[in-house]
């Protein structure tokens, strides 16, 4: 069998011998040997060991012994190895070009199973034939050369195949008759020289095909001359060296593979039956007395007794034949007159069988490495047994019969298992079993008397899985039903840690019900959790179970008792009717102290609460001062009038550093609505918010500093203070390392003078990390009087462009929307305006726009807006009409009041697909729209709040009516997203508001007015 040879063993194997190399590149005629080069080798390991089996070789072809590209590439993915040698054709998977072999130089290099190329690369030489073909005298078959020179004569055909040799003796075509040219002077008679033979008659082409015969019949040209090798050298078909006949060789001949063929029969070895000489006629081979090594297989023609390996002299034979000496296949027979003897290790992968009367004798050896043993008759006879002794090993039913039964062993003093037993199936015990003990008083009994912790190890030992070896405990009821209790191992992540790790843990399991339902009573997990009715604790004790539950404290000398309680109705503690309940303080939180101590927090058991008192005598009785702030939070803005930091962006440095950056606007407004930025905090980048020049006062009187938002609160983060005093950032809270989980946060701070606050950002719980804020606060009442500067700024940022008539209003308001927060355009009184440039409201940005012209009730408006163009969206190719005059982001607040607004778009194209586009004035989600003491004569739907989930419209005194040209149903209010005005958020009103004939509130048909 081969066996692959691993990349590694192949790497190491850097010994290669060539011992063939030879180039077959010849013309591609019909009888041409194929372009391919036969390239063989020999592989060693380092040891000098032939390698074996299949291995891929790449080969490639290179003008530099080192380096330079390569030429040719070709894969040979599977080539056979025997005992270490090898062939490839090169040529044969990838086309071999001739021109690479007119190459001064050509190298061969090679690589094994992917390793790096074999060093040193081979360089080709050329084969014999090709020494000849460099200076043959005759050339057999066509030739196609460029030019045509001889040496010591020059070029005689150059490259248009015209004749540029010596012209002599040479006669072309007879040419056209000249004109005769005038009649020389007569010279002299020179001295008559030797006859000349005839001049050839050949024309050029004639002389080139002579040119391609060399050694030709008849020729008298012998072309071993050229080479100098004798044509005995080479392989030939008349000598014994060749392909038939007899090969001889004086050494020892190894070779990967050798072919006969003899006249008229197949390939064959012969050897004398009767120890003659060979026979020099038959096809064979004479070894002469030489070994044959190296040989993968001999196969013999004819198994039976006539194909057989003889010594001569000698009754020795190997031969396959049947045992009644018939010809055909059968035994492979070993046969000598004195026997047969197997000098070293025997083995043996089938059967051994004795003949009858056959025996074996071992003459006091031991027999090891045997793998089986079979005896011919299972029952009382068929023994092993020991002279001298009753120690009997054999198979038979408990009852002695002769038949298949239990495999017993038998002694008279008993059986003594003195090394480890490992049982495999199960093992019944008919008596008692002692572990450590030769009297055992029960049924299992364990004894260890060593000095060492003892004990009894279960064990269930796979690995990465959940491993629960368990010791269960029996019993009967009187239904004779069995129950039980068992105490199981846990593991890894049953354990309460992590999957595959030495995390263990332990389950009480005991069994309910008739059918012996396990019902986990308590588990230990590896950190010292303890679940009671509860496989997964989550703390020190957890106790658990689907219905109510009562976890008693009970004292069993009275019935004053402590019982925690987990109900449908709540939570909570009870006690006793007898005994108060109290939090106290040492020696009650001493463990190994029961005497008496101060409590601090009493309720006596008719509903008396004492703080500070164990005597309270009315409901809630406190001995000492109550003192402290409402907690500030977007849902409880109490004691918020001292916070300095109203407006701070204005009145103090306010810098941020960080992915989130937040509006500081929103942060110091004092409205508590929140504000999400894009960017998401990280540990390694979090967002740093920084107040510098804050009043130095001291906080003795008490300060308290903090955050709150609505939604998407920091996980982890942390807050601090530049004490002036000290120079140092005192920490108020640290979340960096610990999970925070409320939406607000408030602390007092230390008695200090803090110039400068610092709140830092780690992570959020929003959507991908992001984090919200609503309000930053420092509420310090020596530092300022209520409600200091939560007016400061107001307009201050508020640019006012100027306008006159007939101009638009969108193209006068737009560039002031994108440079500032904040925009207040006046309209006056008797002017008429346009409005067909749409507008954009950043987030958190606030636009009013107040016109001069009106009277209580919105009677009487002289400002006025007309809106007559809509704009058209090309999509698809199809034309929609998008009719918006604003866009609002997030945040934003947009007014309008005693305007009258003159709308007459009446476009009948549909609208395009866009939240943006639905109405005149589109708001984004937590925004807030005013129209008041306002008229609105509309054909399109007037106000659209699109994908929010929170939002106002506010009218007062508006009266809002349909044109007559409108062509549909128009919405006062509507969303797109579907969301209904009802709701929570919805439209509402401080005071009353007209509604025109066909127009109404989208998903909803009722107002909310506001208290």
């Amino acid at each position: 069998m081969i066996h692959p040879l691993p990349p590694r063993r192949m790497r190491r194997a850097a010994r290669v011998a060539t011992v063939i190399a030879a180039a077959l590149l010849v013309a591609p005629t019909a009888h041409a040997l194929p372009d391919q080069i036969v390239q063989e080798g020999l592989l060693l390991d380092d040891d000098g060991r032939p390698l074996e089996g299949v291995v891929r070789v790449r080969v490639g072809l290179y003008a530099e012994p080192d380096g330079g590209p390569r030429l040719f590439d070709e894969v040979h993915p599977a080539v056979e190895l025997f005992e270490g040698y090898y062939a490839v054709f090169i040529g044969s998977i990838e086309p071999l070009d001739p021109a690479l072999f007119a190459r001064p130089q050509l190298y061969l290099g090679l690589s094994l199973n992917n390793g790096a190329e074999l060093r040193p690369r081979t360089p080709l030489m050329k084969v014999p034939a090709a020494m000849l073909a460099d200076v043959a005298l005759d050339a057999v078959g066509d030739i196609t050369p460029r030019t045509v020179s001889i040496a010591g004569v020059g070029p005689v055909i150059d490259e248009n195949g015209r004749w540029v040799g010596d012209p002599t003796g040479l006669q072309g075509p007879e040419g056209p008759a000249g004109p005769a040219g005038p009649a020389g002077p007569r010279g002299a008679r020179g001295p008559a020289g030797q006859s000349g033979g005839d001049g050839s008659p050949d024309t050029p082409a004639q002389v080139r095909d002579k040119l391609v015969q060399v050694d030709g019949a008849g020729s008298g040209v012998d072309a071993d001359l050229v080479d100098g090798l004798h044509a005995d050298r080479f392989m030939r078909i008349d000598r014994h060296t060749g392909t038939i006949g007899n090969l001889e060789t004086a050494q020892t001949l190894s070779a990967a593979r050798i072919r006969l063929t003899a006249p008229g029969a197949g390939s064959t070895i012969v050897w004398p039956a009767d120890g003659g000489a060979p026979d020099p006629n038959a096809a064979g081979i004479a070894l002469n007395n030489r070994n044959v090594v190296g040989v993968n297989g001999m196969a013999f023609a004819d198994p039976g007794p006539d194909g057989v390996l003889t010594w001569a002299g000698t009754a020795a034979r190997v031969y396959v034949a049947r045992l009644d000496d018939t010809d055909g296949d059968g035994l492979l027979r070993l046969r000598n007159d004195e026997g047969i003897s197997l000098e070293d290790t025997v083995r043996i992968t089938g059967n051994l069988t004795m003949e009858a009367g056959a025996s074996i004798s071992l003459r006091d050896r031991h027999v090891t490495g045997v793998e089986h043993f079979a005896f011919a008759d299972p029952g009382p006879d068929g023994r092993i047994s020991w002279g001298g002794s009753q120690a009997q090993v054999f198979v038979a039913p408990l009852d002695g019969a002769n038949s298949d039964g239990w495999l017993r062993l038998l002694n008279d003093e008993g059986i003594s298992l003195e090394s480890p037993v490992r049982a495999t199936d199960d093992m019944t015990v008919s008596g008692r079993l002692g572990v450590g003990t030769t009297a055992p008083t029960a049924k299992v009994m364990v004894q260890d008397d060593s000095a060492a912790e003892t004990g009894v190890v279960v064990r269930n030992h796979r690995a990465g899985g959940d491993t629960r070896p368990f010791v269960r405990l029996e019993a009967l009821t009187s239904a004779n039903q069995g129950v039980w209790g068992m105490i199981r191992a846990l593991a890894g992540e049953r354990a309460g840690g992590a999957e595959g790790s030495n995390h263990g843990g332990l389950q009480l399991v005991v069994s309910t019900g008739g059918n012996g339902t396990p019902n986990p009573a308590m588990t230990i997990q590896h950190d010292g959790d303890v679940g009671l009715g509860t496989e997964d604790p989550r703390d020190a004790l957890h106790v658990a179970r689907p219905a109510h539950i009562n976890a008693i404290l009970d004292r069993t000398d009275s019935d004053d008792h402590l019982t925690m309680v987990v109900g449908n109705s709540g939570s909570g503690l009870r006690y006793s009717d007898s005994n108060s309940f109290f939090i106290g303080t040492q020696p009650y939180a001493d463990r190994d102290d029961n005497g008496g101590g101060t409590s601090r927090l009493r309720i006596t058991p008719d509903g008396n609460i004492g703080v500070g008192t164990d005597t309270p005598h009315h409901r809630l009785d406190v001995r000492g001062v109550i003192r402290g702030p409402a907690m500030t939070s977007n849902r409880t803005p109490q004691g918020f009038e001292h916070n300095l930091l109203f407006n701070a962006h204005l009145r103090f440095r306010v810098s941020q550093q960080g992915p989130a950056t937040f509006d500081p606007a929103a942060l110091f407004d004092g409205n508590l609505q929140p504000y999400y930025p894009g960017g998401t905090p990280t540990a390694n980048n979090p967002q740093v918010i920084v107040i510098e020049g804050l009043p130095a006062h001291h906080t003795q009187a008490g300060a308290w500093i903090g955050w709150t938002t609505r939604y998407w609160p920091a996980r982890r983060w942390k807050m601090e203070g530049y004490d002036t005093g000290n120079q140092r950032w005192d920490v108020f809270a640290d979340f960096e390392n610990t999970d925070f989980t409320g939406s607000d946060f408030m602390v007092k701070v230390p008695h200090a003078s803090y110039n400068a606050l610092r709140w830092t950002l780690y992570a959020g719980t929003g959507q991908n990390g992001r984090v919200g804020l609503s309000e930053l606060f420092f509420i310090h009442p020596e530092a300022t009087t209520p409600y200091a500067g939560l007016l400061t700024g107001e307009n201050t940022d508020c640019h006012r462009p100027s306008i006159s008539g007939g101009d638009d209003i969108g193209a006068v308001l737009a560039p002031y929307l994108s440079a500032y927060r904040c925009v207040y355009l006046q309209l006056s009184a008797n002017t008429t305006y346009r409005w067909e440039t749409p507008i954009s409201v950043g987030a958190r940005k606030d636009l009013t726009i107040n016109g001069a012209g009106w009277s209580n009730g919105a009677g009487n408006i002289t400002s006025v807006i007309e809106m007559n163009g809509a704009r058209t969206v090309n999509r698809d190719g199809n034309i929609y009409r998008c009719v918006n005059r604003v866009v609002t982001g997030d945040f934003a607040t947009f007014r309008m009041r005693g305007i009258r607004v003159r709308e007459r778009i009446a476009d009948n194209r549909a609208l395009y697909p866009s939240s943006t586009c639905q109405a005149l004035f589109n708001v984004g989600e937590m925004s807030v729209v005013e129209l008041s003491q306002s008229r609105y004569e509309v054909t399109e739907d007037l106000v659209n709040f699109y994908g929010h989930k929170y939002g106002r419209a506010k009218f007062g005194h508006t009266f809002v009516d349909r044109s007559n040209n409108s062509p549909r149903n128009v919405y006062i209010v509507k969303a797109d997203s579907g969301w209904n005005f009802a709701g929570h958020g919805g439209v509402v009103s401080r005071s009353h508001t007209h509604l025109g004939g066909g127009v109404s509130y989208h998903d909803s048909n009722r107002i909310e007015y506001l208290p």
